[in-house]
């Protein structure tokens, strides 16, 4: 799970990655970590796609928390909704091309023999916690599933919780850009079942010792 910040404000998002990348260097990085790792000795892989970044308050086009400004980034346009649309598509895309490149590393190419890969749909999950916050949180006090629980002016140096810190299990987001501690929780919890193999978000993959695949 590596990359979320490239697609944000200080790179894809505004134009400024290194000069020549593109959404499948993102991609490109993953394998070629699972590379070093193969080579040391690894044989069993958990890669997570991006999760849904149009969603958080930092990009989102959202009138009441999708923020005009915020300490991470201070000089942001005022066009919430080209910001979240760029965002969604960036997103989106990138997780097809680690969808289709999976396939093709473990089952076609054969770059990891005897390797075994699970990729784990990490937009997909929050998107569902999105989509119905009650089912997945303690929706006693908040209504918005973009409510976030610690606020900072622009400048990063006067913050305070909202509700005094009294309901941290209410919240997706931590902040304007981070996911709450409730949701690391969740995310956590389905994490496990992944790796007992009966997590509906995962897909599995393997390139057998005796040559069978499997997907």
């Amino acid at each position: 799970m590596v990359g979320t910040n490239d697609f944000g404000n200080i790179a894809f998002l505004t134009d400024s990655q290194v000069a020549g990348k593109v959404l499948r260097d993102y991609t490109q990085c993953l394998f070629d970590v699972m590379d070093r790792l193969y080579a040391s000795g690894a044989r069993h892989f958990l890669l997570f796609n991006t999760m849904p970044l149009h969603l958080a308050p930092q990009y989102a086009n959202d009138t009441l928390h999708g923020r005009p400004a915020t300490r991470y980034w201070p000089d942001k346009p005022s066009n919430l909704t080209a910001i979240a649309i760029k965002m969604l598509q960036q997103t989106t895309s990138a997780n097809e091309i680690l969808r289709y490149q999976t396939v093709y590393e473990v089952l076609v190419a054969k770059r990891h023999p005897r390797a075994h890969v699970a990729l784990f749909d990490l937009f997909e999950l929050i998107s569902d916690i999105y989509a119905d916050p009650a089912q997945y949180l303690n929706r006693s006090v908040l209504t918005k599933a973009s409510d976030y629980e610690h606020h900072c002016d622009v400048a990063g140096e006067v913050c305070a919780y909202e509700y005094d810190h009294a309901y941290p299990d209410s919240f997706m987001w931590w902040d304007e850009l981070h996911p709450s501690g409730k949701m690391h929780e969740i995310i956590a919890q389905e994490v496990a079942q992944v790796l007992e193999g009966q997590s509906r978000y995962a897909s599995y993959w393997s390139d057998g010792a005796d040559g069978r695949q499997t997907g």
